[in-house]
């Protein structure tokens, strides 16, 4: 368990508590989960339970009428793959206006967050910040696309 708190005009995320137990069963994940909800009011609960863990997480949620959502992990390498096999243009204007690397080759994308992306810009590591925080996933294509658009405007 993870506890991440944060302030929704404050870019930081703190990690306030953390506990590990391997082998739990539902009703101490149920348990644990109201203990720990009790305590600090969660907006969304979130579970990784790792390979097979999927099934657990559900029937807590069924017997236990827990409100755990499982972290959608496929979205986001799918997400990924995505920008680099159809967008791969995109990723390298990214390096070259936003990473601030105009001589730029080759750019692929291997992690996104709704704060940044990194790229692999011609074997070294960068971090672009977007120019205002996503929402959402679904906010997360709109942000791409804006940030495509004024990199476009660059180029006249």
């Amino acid at each position: 368990f993870v506890v991440a708190t944060f302030a929704e005009d404050h870019p930081n995320v703190y990690l306030t508590y953390c506990y590990s137990r391997a082998g739990m069963i539902p009703s101490e994940i149920a348990e644990m989960t109201h203990n720990l909800n009790e305590h600090y009011d969660f907006v969304a609960i979130v579970a990784d339970p790792g390979g097979g863990g999927k099934m657990i997480i559900e029937e807590t949620n069924w017997r236990y009428h827990t409100n755990i959502k499982v972290a959608e992990k496929t979205a986001k390498v799918d997400f990924i793959e995505h920008m680099n096999d159809d967008h791969a243009d995109a990723c390298l204007l990214y390096a070259r206006r936003q990473a601030g690397l105009p001589e730029a080759q080759n750019a692929v994308m291997i992690d996104i967050t709704l704060s940044h992306m990194r790229l692999e810009v011609d074997g070294r590591r960068v971090e672009v910040a977007f120019h205002r925080r996503a929402t959402g996933r679904d906010d997360l294509r709109a942000v791409l696309v804006e940030m495509v658009k004024r990199a476009r405007e660059q180029d006249g």
